[in-house]
């Protein structure tokens, strides 16, 4: 078969917005789908290269049959990227049809979208500007959206109202975040000094093919403890078919080799290694998946943030420059009324009763075992059924509710162990993925997104003549099934009860915050 070794991670992230779609009736329909790509006309401009690299990278993490148009050598270096990504699949380099087509050269004739960018302006289905200079980050949020136009057309009649059925020219300015401005130059290289990058995810590794593109120099504290899983493969810009168990600190090291950007790894979380926080950490870029580490990152006082995210059907970004003045980062996740326990959201999310829930996790009995009487504490009323827990496992009643027949994976693992691995992390409670935001399986081109612009507010951040142009609005967030005519900022203020109202933080951040020496 054509279709990626990741094929699951690719259902888990489509099927929410595909209503009624079974898996194998989606795998059916990708089996059948051909995508055509056809490269710039320029291919010596670096900025449209960036680009086209991304849509074809995109693409290779989900369609089986992708045909390749224009010039020879870009189309063959296409082909070995697509086939590094997923072997199986079957590239073409010749004329033919295809059920949706991505142009890097004209507006196709065919069902698809024309992706294109000049200054800082990402465009699609609009050829008014083509030919002008372009900056890398705006073509490679082009490539994003233009990926994600492709995606709305191919499955358009499983989206219904979020499919895409004609020409809908759209786009935006990454520094403006206007429709479209003419004003930013754009300078021939940024020095960005010294950042340190938090999550080498999704978010982050397209946040370093970013910067690379944009031909920055600086020095890169990459902090992230993970190794690479094949399922995670399906949104990582850098990793290939054999990347699985490679360490994502080691594959940001790599990428930017020879580059101006020199990569200091640190596999460790953030704050448990020393040498992420040498000297304090004055700029942070933000690539994690979960609120509480978020706070803990603002908690760590840093004199700039810049923020990225995906939720359930949108992405966003965020900068964080004025600690006690703008809303901090700790703003937008900080809790607002109860706070439910971690067994009730478990409890929640699985569709089962908190008791027994509860029962797993403070006795940390393996999911694959019934409860014994002595391990379900009198803290709460049992419902009228309970005396089936004693007979009957908890992944025992888990695979009946959702349809799995082998849960031998899962059988020795605690509860809590099986919540982060097979049900967040999508193995087990597919059809359940996106219910929650934090529990959602982004599209490839929705994290490509998010990082393209988390890499852009360090960027135009670094220029004074580019921030001057930011809009007011810390945070901006951009909707993968809406029209690509958005205006993506959103008003942002504190949160009364946040540490940035807090008079302890003040001082301190008062203290650690101290203009630079001269």
């Amino acid at each position: 078969m054509a279709t990626p070794r990741f094929f699951d991670r690719i259902a888990d992230a489509s099927l929410p917005f595909l209503k009624g779609v079974l898996r194998r009736d989606f795998r059916a329909a990708l089996d059948r789908k051909v995508v055509v790509l056809e490269a710039p006309s320029d291919v010596d401009d670096l900025a449209l290269a960036a680009g086209w690299s991304l849509s074809v990278n995109l693409c290779a993490r989900l369609y089986p049959k992708i045909r390749l148009l224009g010039d020879k050598s870009a189309v063959e270096a296409a082909a070995q990227l697509i086939l590094a990504i997923n072997p199986n699949c079957d590239v073409t380099q010749s004329d033919g049809k295809g059920d949706a087509v991505l142009s890097w050269r004209a507006s196709p004739s065919t069902p698809g979208v024309f992706a294109s960018a000049a200054g800082w302006n990402a465009i699609i289905d609009d050829d008014s500007k083509l030919g002008l200079p372009a900056a890398a980050p705006a073509a490679m949020a082009a490539a994003a959206i233009a990926v994600g136009e492709l995606f709305r057309t191919v499955f358009g009649e499983l989206l219904g109202e979020k499919g895409r059925y004609s020409i809908e020219p759209g786009g935006f300015n990454l520094v403006s975040l206007m429709p479209r401005d003419d004003r930013p130059a754009i300078p021939p290289s940024f020095a960005i000094g010294k950042v340190h990058l938090v999550g080498a995810g999704a978010l982050g590794e397209m946040a370093i093919v970013t910067l690379l593109a944009a031909n920055a120099e600086g020095e890169l504290l990459v902090i992230d403890d993970q190794a690479v899983e094949l399922p995670n493969t399906q949104r990582y810009v850098l990793t290939v078919d054999t990347s699985e168990g490679a360490l994502k600190v080691d594959l940001a090291e790599l990428a930017c080799r020879g580059s101006r950007i020199a990569v200091i790894r640190v596999p460790a979380r953030w704050g448990l290694d020393q040498r992420a926080m040498a000297g304090s950490a004055d700029t942070v870029l933000v690539g994690v998946d979960s609120a509480v580490a978020r706070i803990d990152i603002q908690a760590g006082l840093p004199r700039r943030i810049y923020n990225a995210f995906t939720g359930p059907f949108d992405l966003g970004w965020s900068r964080h420059e004025a600690f006690g003045s703008d809303a901090c980062l700790a703003c937008l996740y900080w809790p607002i009324g109860t706070i439910p326990n971690t067994f009730e959201v478990i409890a929640s999310d699985i569709g089962e009763h908190p008791l027994r829930v509860l029962s797993y996790l403070t006795s940390k009995l393996p999911v694959g075992m019934p409860l014994q009487p002595m391990q379900v504490p009198r803290l709460m009323a049992a419902p009228d059924d309970s005396a089936t827990w004693l007979h009957r496992s908890l992944l025992d009643d888990l695979a009946q509710k959702f349809g799995v027949s082998d849960t031998s994976p899962w059988e020795s693992m605690p509860l809590e162990r099986l919540y982060n691995e097979a049900i967040c992390g999508g193995g087990l409670v597919r059809q359940t993925i996106g219910t929650r935001g934090d529990l959602a399986v982004p599209l490839a081109h929705q994290s490509a997104l998010a990082g393209v612009m988390l890499a852009s507010q360090l960027l135009i951040a670094s220029e004074p003549s580019l921030a001057a142009l930011r809009p007011p609005a810390i945070e901006a967030r951009y909707n993968v099934f809406g029209r690509p005519s958005q205006s993506p900022s959103v008003p942002r203020s504190c949160v009364p009860t946040c540490i940035c109202s807090d008079d302890f933080y003040l001082a301190r951040s008062r203290e650690v915050n101290l203009p630079m020496p001269q």
